[in-house]
């Protein structure tokens, strides 16, 4: 169960909900996108095998037309506008966008 203070401060608040029903964990990078800056990094978090992990975002700005998340091989891509929570299997195809080139120069090293 989450802490009270969980999303502190956010004043739109919204659950990414990131299910991983693979056997291995999944590093997964997320990143925003705008017009005027392009590609920009927010974070790297894990999902272990077979699990779940709900993380909290400010769905505010460029992240609530478009996030991005890259796992190494392949990119969803995910619109938050208007979302209270948004649930991402990521064995799913629905969300799966081609990866874009300009991404390639924020990945971590070991991509």
């Amino acid at each position: 169960m989450e802490s009270p203070l969980y999303c502190f401060g956010a004043s739109s608040p919204v659950d990414l909900i990131i299910k991983n029903n693979y056997n291995n964990d999944e590093i997964l990078t997320l990143f925003q996108y705008t017009d005027e800056e392009g590609f920009n990094r927010i974070g790297t978090l894990k999902v272990n095998a077979k699990s779940t992990k709900t993380i909290c975002l400010e769905n505010e700005g460029p992240i609530e037309e478009g996030l991005y998340i890259f796992n190494g091989e392949r990119t969803h891509k995910i619109r938050l506008k208007w979302a209270e929570d948004f649930v991402l299997n990521l064995n799913d195809t629905a969300h799966l966008v081609p990866t874009p080139s300009e991404l390639k120069h924020l990945l971590d090293p070991k991509w």
